[in-house]
């Protein structure tokens, strides 16, 4: 091989190694705030969490809960980790269905609520809602 073929490769070995450096940097970055999001709440759940922007404990649903008094943020493992009244954001997976969300729910009069339909999402609630909620429904 002659000095100036021989340069050749070595430029384009070189190059080589230096765009596998760059890719593996890009690869080992660490997850987009989506991804982590995905990762905890898949298809057909409804996820409440507890600070907004989907920070902090989490909990996720497949059917209606009337009143989350008695119920934990699925991720706490320690005491204290009360659902009722605690939920900052939310994010419904739902496939078919749309979720109601309510403030004193406990039967057929409740306070306030809204509505999320389905593959929507709040990333932070308003002050009506945030921190006050006790139940949802799906449908």
């Amino acid at each position: 091989m002659k000095s100036g073929q021989l340069g050749s490769v070595r430029n384009a070995l070189v190059a080589s190694v230096l765009m596998a450096g760059v890719v593996g940097v890009a690869i080992a970055a660490p997850a987009s705030p989506a991804s982590a999001l995905e990762s905890r709440c898949i298809s057909t759940y409804v996820c409440l969490f507890q600070n907004g922007n989907y920070d902090g404990y989490w909990a996720r649903y497949s059917g209606n809960d009337d009143t989350y008094t008695n119920n934990s943020f699925d991720s706490c493992a320690f005491i204290n980790c009360g659902l009722n009244d605690s939920v900052s954001s939310i994010d419904n997976d739902g496939v078919t269905y749309g979720t109601r969300h309510y403030v004193n729910y406990y039967g057929a009069s409740p306070n306030s609520n809204f509505y999320i339909a389905r593959g929507g999402y709040k990333a932070s609630l308003t002050a009506t809602y945030d921190d006050d909620l006790t139940a949802h429904r799906w449908g």
